[in-house]
């Protein structure tokens, strides 16, 4: 599935990426989906701002501040530039709303990904996160210590939400000696492979690890139907962008949160 430039579709590639991480609420406005996980993760308690919401953009965004106010919050827009209405950020920015996290989408086909070679690692592969994924993926991703997230609820909702896609799923782990040193995880959603949570502990960093995981998911991507991968990168992560250009990846679309004063 392409567009007439050959990119593949945004809006579809969009929805991808909510089903492959889904929220523990999820409410349609049109085409819009607006999610709610308890108010952590961006992209878990945002709104995808994909295709046309089904009425006026100003009562579409009106409906939208009203869905997280009344979950105590203020209201977060993910705003992609080539699947969200053109005049949307304009809106928001005239409304107050700033910018927040600006990310690229990058796809390319599993054989560059299997091709990475990160040798010298044993590779883990389970259906589930389970504790040592856990413990690498959190304390990376978020500073929390194995053991001690201090909420239990969001624990349990990343683990059994958000890591749960109604997909087959993968949870990689890179050891050596003993130790957990990076993780990764993917989702197979037909000819789509999505590629998310690789995290590398800081001491293992540049030695190849997050290569073997990457390649460890293509391999499993491709046993599963996958021919492309698409995942999602802060444009500020110039180490991850190198190691995703390295697979074959090229960037095809880009996104912001814009967040309510």
């Amino acid at each position: 599935m392409q567009d007439p430039d050959g990119q593949p579709p945004a809006p579809h590639l969009t929805r991808l990426m909510a089903d492959a991480w889904p929220a523990a609420e999820q409410v349609e406005l049109g085409e819009w989906r607006l999610r709610w996980t308890g108010g952590f993760s961006r992209r878990a308690n945002s709104a995808v701002a994909t295709g046309h919401p089904g009425r006026d953009l100003g009562q579409a965004v009106d409906a939208v501040e009203t869905f997280y106010a009344e979950r105590g919050r203020p209201a977060r827009l993910q705003v992609s530039g080539r699947a969200s209405p053109p005049e949307l950020g304009g809106l928001l920015r005239r409304r107050g709303y700033r910018e927040d996290a600006p990310t690229e989408v990058w796809v390319g086909p599993l054989s560059g990904m299997r091709g990475l070679r990160g040798g010298g690692w044993d590779l883990e592969e389970a259906g589930a996160p389970d504790d040592t994924w856990w413990a690498v993926y959190a304390g990376v991703e978020h500073g929390w210590a194995a053991g001690s997230v201090g909420d239990a609820a969001t624990e349990a909702a990343y683990r059994g939400t958000l890591l749960r896609p109604a997909a087959p799923t993968v949870f990689v782990t890179a050891c050596r000696d003993g130790s957990k040193a990076c993780v990764g995880q993917g989702v197979a959603q037909g000819e789509w492979l999505c590629v998310q949570c690789v995290a590398t502990r800081p001491e293992h960093r540049r030695r190849g690890a997050a290569r073997a995981v990457m390649a460890a998911l293509g391999r499993w991507g491709e046993r599963h139907g996958c021919r492309s991968a698409y995942l999602a990168v802060l444009r500020s992560n110039a180490p991850a962008q190198a190691l995703h250009r390295g697979a074959g990846l090229t960037p095809v679309d880009a996104y912001a949160y814009l967040c309510a004063p």
